[in-house]
């Protein structure tokens, strides 16, 4: 990730040397606290990446590595003190039925400790100023506590000037859509820009709203509207902008420069029935700050627990790729239309086929083709004929097994019933189960600290001449089940197949 040194920094807390600046290059520009202090020695950035990448520095000897987040210091605005909070002002809100009484006493609370530690318990973040969007008013504000949330003391509040709209990255309570630091900054705006705030609700409905906010699961919800809009547009796109198979030479052998405007060729309205749908005016202009998203990686997907027959169904072991790859690309499409308004309608659990394999329409079997990476390690301790022994098997004796150039088959089958797999089968399918427990935590703690980070990677098969006919992308390291069942998926299995697993 890269980040440029001319995005702007500004103090917001003189005392704890602590900076905000731009976390991101692109999109809404979220602020990141940093903390640069040649006094007290302590230097630190709450980005979790950039964390990482100094202790990875650490490791090697770098202890002067720093962040670009961190080099932007060099140049920073110098601390201007925001507007102070007016307790008055907070008084006025109660009385207009904007907080409860609750509420009021907590940010009386939180502003006192923030006087007491001299800091400014709300510090207002307009990168409008720097030549950024206006379209957000961010906030540093102050937690008096350290969490994951909060590294440095204080967490970003974002409120959308355009719709009225906020945004807390507060994890300290359920209630995050009414959190404590969210009505600080509404605290603020009342007292700066009362116009941005509605007061057209009673005390006892700004209680009732708190209490419906804590059962909130999903606070973006989509409405029925704005989901069939999704879908329209969505629908549309897949249809009309899908990239050809076959391009013009000329777009494969020439590199096009990035226009600098986008404008759309439809001149008649595409949602509307014919024969004769009506003519689009002139183009508007929109935005001058578009974003660009691409999707490079997964992040943040853990290794899931080991299957049993308990949760495990038939739509685990197959599945239609035509139908699961035409809502892969669809959730792409739609992710750009969703907002905080309208979640994806097409976006689809993270389960173990939620990734499906691919093969040609005349190189398949059928459009339902075997994913069966759930079978790994399946344990059966439900069924009458495995029965787990009384004495235990631990780690370094079975993979002393594994090690063993011709183990016998009765210690193979000790170790499946001990693990609770299926002991039956040659002496090869004892082997394939074991080495596939090595996936899971609870049975491999010591291998698995070695393995885990590899993560699963991607089966290909594919002919001498370079031709990918089949590719898996796979959750856990890839056995011999994976390429078996790859096999299977072939309308006309290949003459001679080799293969470096088995």
């Amino acid at each position: 990730m890269q980040h440029s040194l001319e995005q702007p920094m500004l103090c917001i807390d003189p005392k704890n040397a602590m900076y905000v600046t731009p976390k991101e290059l692109h999109g809404p520009r979220l602020p990141v606290h940093v903390i640069k202090s040649v006094l007290s020695g302590k230097i630190c950035c709450e980005s979790e990446i950039c964390r990482d990448m100094a202790r990875i520095a650490a490791r090697r000897g770098n202890l002067a590595s720093e962040c670009n987040h961190l080099k932007r210091s060099s140049s920073a605005q110098c601390y201007v003190p925001p507007a102070p909070l007016n307790p008055g002002d907070l008084d006025r809100m109660f009385n207009k039925g904007l907080i409860s009484k609750s509420r009021l006493q907590e940010c009386k609370e939180m502003h006192l400790k923030a006087s007491e530690e001299e800091v400014d318990c709300v510090f207002p973040i307009f990168w409008g100023e720097y030549g950024l969007s206006e379209t957000y008013i961010y906030f540093s504000v102050f937690t008096n506590l350290t969490d994951n949330w909060c590294r440095l003391g204080r967490t970003i509040v974002t409120f959308d000037k355009t719709y009225g709209k906020w945004h807390s990255q507060c994890r300290g309570t359920k209630n995050r859509l009414s959190c404590v630091h969210r009505y600080l900054c509404m605290w603020w705006i009342f007292q700066e820009w009362p116009e941005y705030l509605q007061n057209d609700v009673t005390p006892e409905e700004i209680e009732d709203l708190e209490e419906q906010a804590q059962e909130i699961i999903d606070e973006t919800q989509p409405t029925n509207e704005s989901s069939s809009g999704v879908m329209k547009m969505t629908e549309y796109f897949l249809k009309c902008k899908r990239i050809p198979e076959n391009l013009q030479q000329d777009l494969i052998t020439t590199e096009m420069p990035i226009p600098e405007s986008f404008v759309p060729e439809e001149t008649q309205c595409p949602y509307c029935p014919g024969p004769c749908p009506p003519n689009l005016g002139e183009a508007v202009l929109k935005t001058k700050h578009a974003t660009i998203y691409a999707l490079f990686s997964v992040h943040r997907v853990h290794l899931m627990r080991r299957p049993d027959l308990t949760n495990t169904t038939s739509q685990d072991t197959q599945v239609n790729v035509t139908d699961r790859w035409e809502n892969i690309e669809k959730e792409i499409i739609a992710t750009g239309f969703s907002d905080e308004s309208a979640s994806n309608p097409f976006a689809s659990s993270l389960t173990y086929s939620a990734f499906p394999p691919w093969i040609g329409q005349c190189s398949r079997l059928s459009d339902v083709i075997p994913k069966t990476e759930i079978l790994k390690g399946l344990s059966q301790k439900d069924r009458l004929w495995t029965k787990r022994p009384s004495e235990e098997v631990d780690e370094d004796s079975i993979l002393q097994i594994l090690d063993t150039k011709g183990p016998r088959k009765e210690d193979l089958a000790k170790a499946c019933n001990a693990l609770g797999v299926s002991s039956s089968g040659s002496q090869s399918d004892l082997l394939n189960r074991l080495e596939e427990l090595l996936l899971y935590k609870d049975i491999y703690p010591k291998m698995f600290v070695k393995l885990h980070k590899a993560g699963g990677g991607v089966l290909h098969l594919g002919c001498t001449h370079g031709v990918v006919y089949y590719h898996s992308p796979l959750w856990w390291q890839e056995s011999a089940r994976d390429h078996g069942y790859a096999l299977l998926s072939f309308k006309y299995p290949p003459t001679v197949f080799i293969s470096d697993i088995a």
